[in-house]
């Protein structure tokens, strides 16, 4: 930001014209108005005229009257005679033309300073006259401190640029289309848009997302396209559009200090190849300003990078460039007047739908270059760059300029100042620093290169750079490729995009050929000169593709070494060579056999990871959008590759029979990113004869390994997709009928009950894709328990009760005259259904036991029993419902509980007294209370089952019985879980055991983790006993955590909070570990309480504990990050009363932590500050004699801060720059 005398300064010096034009502009900021009325200026000119008054805006409850004045060096009373006279002439109808009681506010504007006196004087005067009107008097110094919030009124108006990263949208073209970097493509000729890619398409995206990523091929015109939704968005909306450049390493704290009230929209060109990208996210992510907007530009490949970085984004959208017309290029050279219709027939073989390459050609064309001279793509670079070459190639005899040109555009920046990368340079290069450096002046002088302010030498165009690369790398290579990727191959990104940069715009088969053999030499010294083998992998993930057969070789002899490691830095990550693998998904068909055969090889000595290649290749290898043009032979070749492995090892077929029925879905997902993930979109694959033998050959293997497969996962996943693309499944589903049927009429539907399951599933989705059942089942050969749980859910109208409701039915009518031993055996039946389906059986076998009842008593006991005795689940709730519904004899009931074994006979009384009215007349205390010492059910409520069992007489008696009952539990290590009520009634009815009820609590928590989960009873023990938050934190360190006391949550509602905040300060001020939890937990009173109730409490916590190091320390750890404002008052008070500067010496001044490296500067800033404001209070107190060594103290912390910050924001943007 600007300091307040630099705009002073010129303020005082403007014009009258121009003072008034800017003061409108910042008012109109300011006040927003309907409509303005500029009378004191001459129309169309920067010259005064008589008028009053000077401006007049009109709002919606009235008008703003606007007086300017630029009179100095007058005497003070004729300067308020001025503004006096002004005021009056606001009131004057007859000048102004509008009535009084339609003026709202007068404002006086001067870039001179007005006391406050004579402003107190001036708004009297105008008081007594019209008490309504309001009276607004801005000075010089006023009007200074609005400037800087309105950064681009401050650079049109008085030339001081306060964000100097930000280009507006014109200068931005007007740039690419002047003569000092003539080398660039220019960008203001006329705007074609294409049908498949229109403006508004991009304006929907953008108004609903804040982030717009637009991706597609080097000369698509990305940045094009990216510029016209900009100045259209800008124009619907008012918002401020701006381009964002690496003009120096402050990015962030540009954009931190952007204007909160104003809309803004920047758009960042080549996301990939700039840090800036990486800063934006980061202030998205940590601002609290929601009037920004981004526009990314990305090139294809590097997309998938880009998009990671915004993953954790939720308003992200991504649109893909549409590929241009073919007549898109005659269009631009017709713009540029070129008719020549061999010049179009000629540019359009060259360019094909390259848009920049037309306007390069355009451009070479108005410069008198005959059509002959252009023949390629290189041609048309050479063509256009030549001028630029000559003159380096001329000017240095050795080649150093292009050298040194081409090295910036593989950093894409160099920072000048920085000297582990110049020794880089110099080491990797041989070009001395100092002779690098004079090399980049000479460079910026020839306006080849830029040099910012910060010293950082950047390439304006991206293709001048790519050019650039390439004729000192390939053409007269200067420079050795081969040494750039061996010495500086952990640049892997870098290397990457340099070299796949000149392969999309050089795609020659002696380009492809000569990076093919540099990456080999590189690999073969490296391969070597590597020690580990990670790094190595590392490297051959990025340029595996390029190296096949040195790829596999390697692979090779790491499978056969099994030099695998998850867990160690210096081996292989597994997953690494699955990665690598996948590289050649799309190559020649030899190497994605080789590729296919070496996973398997993988796979033997690594099953586990057959679940990752099986999804690696069935979601990434199958299908693209392209695929269909050149007749799916890719996937011809791949599904014949697996087979063959198939037939070769168990391993193969294993990955075969999980990837080729993936061949057979009807549609494929190009993934990227919508909402949380990106998406391009769901597309249905394009039906051709080849799409059909392929499925037919799936279908072939699938029929003849079918015994072998794992059928019930085969049926589960199989035509899953069919829901949006249900055409092309109809058309492929009829020609595929026949293998379905043959596949059906072999599969073991007879032994397995999954079979039958997903055939059935199988059969629906078939039904729903066709429109009739077309499967030939024999159902009557099916696995007759399938068979039995069909009977059993079977639902017979549509619209009744629950589906258990059914079930109940369905499972009487079934077993209505069936003996003892029949229904023992549809007990059974039940259990192995459940075990196949993986659901609970206990609601079946309850239905079995409660019909049993209804058929007699003695055959529901028998059945009863035999489930007991099996260890059967079942409902007790339900069955002694049932069996007491039907009036069968309780005493009966309560004979067979208590025949029981002991765990089982508590639970059954238990939910015998739940269930039946009067239990007690048949269930005796001492055995209700042994029920509660031994049951194992945890979804009674003691306090319920209490008030079941005892009258309001007997409950005082009774409850100290259980409370012994639980007392038993807890010394044997059983759960209370339940009993939180009764727990709170006891304590209430018997406060002299509070410590009883204290110990059950603490032994509850450390078994159970949601034991008294709403907190009632530790509410109710700390009111009555506040020292029991310490006792609980004794006994369980993890108290907060374990027992999910959250910050904000409710202590601070205690009455006698104070004595739990001062009870934990001293506990955890004995010991040398504070749990975080529990610290925050702690913080969280002081950020709950209101008024000054916090800040006095902490007061009186500092007299007390101020001698006290461990108490002090804990302290102010909160009094710095939360306390606020309140932190300085902290400090005295604290010096107040411990004068010792080692105590003092010990506090933290400042929170422990910072929000990352991308919030250092405003958060040190903030510090600064503070020190600045603490100094100033501790030179007020009266005894300030006695705090020098305090103030010295202070000072240097705060010198150091301002050198740290001063530093940093120097060095703080580079990490990010070459990272890249």
């Amino acid at each position: 930001m600007a300091i307040l005398s630099d705009i002073i300064g010129p303020l005082g010096q403007m014009s009258a014209a121009l003072f008034q034009q800017l003061g409108d502009e910042l008012l109109r900021a300011i006040y927003k108005p309907i409509n303005i009325e500029s009378r004191g200026t001459k129309e169309g000119q920067v010259k005064t005229v008589k008028g009053s008054p000077d401006t007049v805006f009109t709002m919606s409850d009235g008008k703003v009257l606007i007086e300017y004045t630029t009179q100095s060096n007058r005497p003070k009373n004729q300067f308020v005679a001025k503004l006096k006279n002004d005021i009056d002439s606001c009131i004057n109808i007859k000048k102004t033309r509008i009535p009084i009681d339609e003026i709202k506010e007068i404002v006086l504007v001067s870039n001179q300073r007005i006391a406050i006196d004579i402003q107190d004087n001036l708004r009297t005067y105008l008081w007594k006259q019209y008490p309504d009107i309001k009276l607004t008097i801005f000075s010089i110094d006023d009007i200074a401190t609005k400037l800087r919030q309105v950064p681009r009124i401050l650079q049109e108006y008085l030339g001081i640029v306060t964000f100097p990263n930000l280009v507006e949208i014109d200068s931005f073209i007007k740039r690419f289309s002047s003569t000092k970097f003539s080398y660039l493509t220019p960008i203001n000729n006329p705007y074609f848009e294409i049908d498949a890619q229109p403006i508004s398409k991009g304006l929907e995206l953008l108004k609903a997302n804040d982030f717009l990523i637009i991706s597609g091929e080097p000369g698509m015109g990305k940045t094009r396209y990216a510029i016209e939704i900009a100045k259209a968005f800008s124009d619907m909306t008012g918002t401020e559009a701006f381009v964002i450049e690496e003009k120096n390493r402050n990015i962030r704290e540009t954009l931190d200090n952007v204007d909160k009230n104003v809309s803004y929209l920047f758009i960042i060109d080549d996301a990939n190849r700039t840090a800036i990208w990486d800063e934006a996210i980061e202030f998205y992510e940590h601002t609290l300003n929601s009037n920004v907007k981004f526009i990314a530009t990305v090139r294809s490949y590097a997309l998938d990078s880009v998009i990671t970085k915004c993953s954790n984004l939720v308003k992200v959208e991504q649109i893909a460039m549409s590929e241009s017309p073919e007549d898109l290029a005659s269009k631009i050279l017709t713009s540029f007047g070129i008719t020549n219709a061999l010049w179009h027939k000629r540019i359009n073989n060259i360019t094909g739908k390259n848009i920049r390459l037309a306007v390069m050609c355009a451009q070479i064309a108005l410069a008198g270059k005959k059509y002959n001279d252009l023949i390629n793509v290189e041609g048309v670079y050479d063509a256009y760059y030549k001028p630029f070459f000559e003159r380096l190639i001329s000017d240095c005899t050795d080649c150093k300029l292009i050298k040194v040109v081409a090295i910036i555009s593989f950093y894409k920046v160099v920072d000048l100042e920085e000297t582990s990368l110049l020794d880089q340079i110099e080491h990797v290069f041989g070009l001395e620093s100092s002779e690098f450096k004079s090399i980049c002046r000479k460079l910026d002088d020839l306006e080849c290169i830029s040099i910012t302010d910060d010293d950082i030498a950047t390439i304006e165009d991206q293709n001048f750079g790519t050019y650039a690369f390439y004729k000192c790398f390939y053409v007269l290579k200067e420079l050795s490729l081969s040494n750039l990727i061996e010495n500086l191959h952990n640049r892997r990104e870098r290397l990457r995009d340099s070299i796949f940069s000149v392969w999309n715009c050089f795609h020659k088969k002696e380009v492809i050929d000569f990076s093919r053999s540099s990456i080999s030499d590189a690999w073969k010294s490296l391969s070597v000169s590597i020690k580990e083998e990670r790094e190595k992998c590392e490297f051959l993930e990025v340029f595996s593709g390029a190296i096949p057969a040195l790829t596999f070789l390697y692979i090779k002899n790491l499978i056969k070494e099994n030099k695998f490691d998850d867990f160690s830095h210096s081996y292989v990550n597994s997953d690494i060579i699955l990665s690598i693998l996948s590289n050649f998904s799309h190559s020649e068909e030899s190497d994605t056999a080789t590729a296919l055969a070496l996973i398997v090889e993988f796979l033997k000595s690594h099953p586990n990871k057959m679940e990752s290649a099986v999804k690696i290749i069935s979601e990434h290898w199958i299908y693209d959008d392209i695929d269909y043009a050149n007749s799916y032979k890719r996937e011809t070749n791949i599904i014949e590759v697996l087979i063959d492995l198939s037939k070769e090892s168990e391993t193969g077929f294993i990955l075969a029979s999980c990837v080729l029925p993936s061949f057979l879905k009807f549609s494929y997902q190009y993934s990227r990113i919508k909402g949380r993930n990106f998406v391009i979109g769901r597309y249905a694959v394009v039906i051709t004869d080849e799409l059909k033998t392929n499925r037919k050959r799936i279908w072939e293997w699938i029929n003849s390994n079918i015994v072998n497969l794992n059928q019930s996962v085969l049926l589960s996943d199989l035509y899953e997709d069919f829901y949006e693309v249900k055409s092309i499944a109809r058309k492929l589903i009829s020609a595929e009928l026949d293998f379905i049927n043959d596949c059906v009429s072999k599969l073991n539907i007879t032994e397995d009950f999954n079979v039958c399951k997903n055939l059935e599933t199988l059969r629906q989705r078939i039904k729903a894709i066709m429109g009739k059942d077309l499967l030939q089942i024999d159902w009557s050969k099916a696995n007759r328990h399938y068979l039995l749980d069909c009977q059993i859910s079977k639902v017979r109208k549509q619209r009744c009760n629950r589906l258990y409701d059914f079930e109940r039915e369905n499972i009487a009518q079934i077993i209505k005259t069936k003996s003892v031993t029949e229904l023992i055996n549809f007990c059974k039946d039940i259990a192995h259904i459940s075990h196949y389906k993986n659901i609970g059986d206990d609601v079946r076998i309850s239905y079995v036991i409660e019909c049993a009842f209804e058929l007699s008593q003695e055959s529901g006991f028998e059945l009863w029993q035999y489930c007991i005795d099996q260890g059967l689940y079942f409902i007790p709730t339900r069955i002694i419902s049932t069996y007491y519904s039907k009036g069968h004899d309780l005493a009966e009931l309560v004979g067979f509980i208590g025949s029981q074994r002991l765990n089982l006979k508590s639970d059954l009384l238990l939910a015998y007294i739940v269930i039946i009215d009067n239990a007690s007349s048949l269930v005796s205390a001492s055995d209700f209370c042994k029920a509660i010492r031994h049951h194992s059910l945890e979804w009674f409520t003691i306090d319920g089952l209490c008030n079941r069992y005892f009258s309001a007489e007997s409950f005082d008696n009774g409850c100290r019985s259980i409370m012994a009952a639980l007392i038993y539990r807890i010394r044997n290590a059983m759960s209370i879980a339940g009993s939180e009520e009764f727990l709170l009634k006891f304590c209430k009815r018997h406060q002299s055991k509070t410590d009883l009820v204290k110990y059950a609590y603490i032994s509850a928590i450390k078994s159970q983790d949601k034991f008294d989960y709403n907190h009632k009873l530790l509410k109710y023990l700390l009111q009555i006993s506040p020292q029991f938050w310490v006792e609980c934190c004794k006994a369980f360190p993890t108290f907060v955590t374990k027992y999910q006391i959250h910050p904000y949550e409710f202590i601070w509602d205690i009455e006698n909070y104070s004595i739990v905040i001062e009870s934990t300060l001293q506990y955890y001020g004995a010991m040398a570990y504070f749990p975080y939890s529990e610290k925050e937990n702690l913080y969280s009173f002081f950020c709950n309480l209101k008024d000054d109730t916090a800040a006095n409490f902490i007061d009186d916590m500092i007299y007390k504990y101020c001698q006290n190091s461990n108490i002090s320390s804990i302290i102010f750890e909160i009094i710095s990050s939360y306390m606020g404002s309140f932190r300085i008052r902290h400090y005295i008070t604290f010096i107040s009363s411990n004068t010792n500067l080692t105590d003092f010496r010990q506090l933290d001044l400042f929170p422990h932590s910072m929000t990352g490296g991308d919030s250092f500067a405003p958060a040190i800033k903030c510090r600064i500050e503070f020190l600045e404001s603490l100094i100033v209070e501790i030179r007020k107190l009266k005894d300030k004699i006695n705090y020098l060594e305090h103030i010295q103290y202070l000072t240097e912390e705060k010198e150091s801060l301002v050198r740290e910050y001063e530093f940093e924001l120097k060095r703080g943007h580079k990490h990010k720059l070459y990272d890249l």
